[in-house]
């Protein structure tokens, strides 16, 4: 893929995954079950493994990583081939195209986050995008990625 390909895709990557996350009322969904967000996200990001989780426990994982990936980012950007990216693309692969439990589904309006009228209609291709720039990313075990070595 040219480089200018592979930054507008990865721009547009951007948007795909936080929509996804965001779709998930993760908050509420830790408050009422009592679910550790930040102990999931870690384990995740360290393990590589996400089965063991129920499917609102990925998307709350999802969520709390798309948070985190807020947060960071104000700062400075987080390498795309760090162990959290890993995550967050694994993760988004697993829960792109299944539904949200109805009690922690974020209402679809036309933001620019809104994946219902924005995102869902063309999920296949979203997926097959992330997909594409998952399995062609050498990933490090470290949340800085490669460039910290």
């Amino acid at each position: 893929m040219p480089e200018d390909a592979r930054y507008e895709a990865l721009e547009h990557e951007d948007e795909i995954l936080a929509a996804c996350a965001l779709r998930f009322h993760g908050y509420r969904y830790a408050e009422d079950t009592g679910f550790d967000m930040a102990a999931a996200r870690d384990e995740c990001e360290r393990t590589n493994r996400y089965d063991h989780l129920s499917l609102p426990e990925q998307m709350a994982v999802l969520f709390f990583i798309q948070r985190t990936v807020r947060w960071v980012e104000q700062d400075a950007p987080l390498p795309r081939d760090g162990s959290l990216f890993r995550a967050y693309r694994e993760l988004f692969l697993h829960v792109a195209d299944q539904e949200v439990p109805a009690e922690y589904r974020i209402g679809r309006d036309d933001s620019d986050f809104s994946w219902g009228s924005r995102f869902e209609p063309m999920t296949a291709e979203h997926i097959a995008l992330v997909r594409r720039i998952h399995e062609s990313t050498r990933y490090s075990d470290d949340r800085r990625g490669t460039a910290h070595r």
